[in-house]
């Protein structure tokens, strides 16, 4: 007859639950010159995808993907390649130049319309800026300082 084996039991209690505070992110130093040219209206914004994420826009690449799977799912496998290679402008251009123009320019304005802008993008106005630049394919940066920009697909 074989031997028990000692087996140990192990347990966990769990900890008393304790309400979740929100986290406060530690205080940021700000050089006194950057400060100065900041509230003086001296500062460029550089806005990035960070900004539009936050605002649920989706990234350059799931917009292919999602352009790709309604006009030309059969190309698919070769958008990733072109990722893959870190081509997005390889992928974008197999797309575009696949995809029925009209219905594309729709299907783009409709994703981007529906969007709000995030707690970044309408903290702009709360500062002065020099000038904002952006390669952003939204305008929500823009939407909270009551910018409209009229937008024209050109095609290549």
């Amino acid at each position: 007859m074989a031997k028990k084996k000692n087996a140990r039991r192990i347990s966990y209690k769990k900890a008393p639950s304790a309400p979740l505070s929100p986290a406060i992110p530690p205080p940021v130093h700000v050089p006194p010159d950057l400060l100065d040219a900041l509230l003086g209206g001296r500062c460029l914004l550089f806005l990035g995808a960070g900004a539009s994420r936050e605002a649920t826009a989706p990234s350059w690449r799931r917009l292919i993907e999602d352009i790709c799977l309604k006009f030309c799912p059969r190309y698919f496998d070769r958008i990733e390649k072109y990722f893959s290679r870190l081509d997005p402008w390889g992928a974008a251009d197999l797309i575009c130049n696949n995809a029925p123009r009209p219905e594309l320019e729709v299907l783009v304005r409709d994703i981007l319309e529906n969007l709000a802008p995030s707690t970044a993008h309408l903290a702009i106005p709360s500062v002065t800026w020099a000038g904002i630049f952006t390669t952003n394919y939204d305008t929500l940066g823009l939407w909270p300082l009551g910018v409209v920009l009229v937008f024209e697909l050109l095609s290549g």
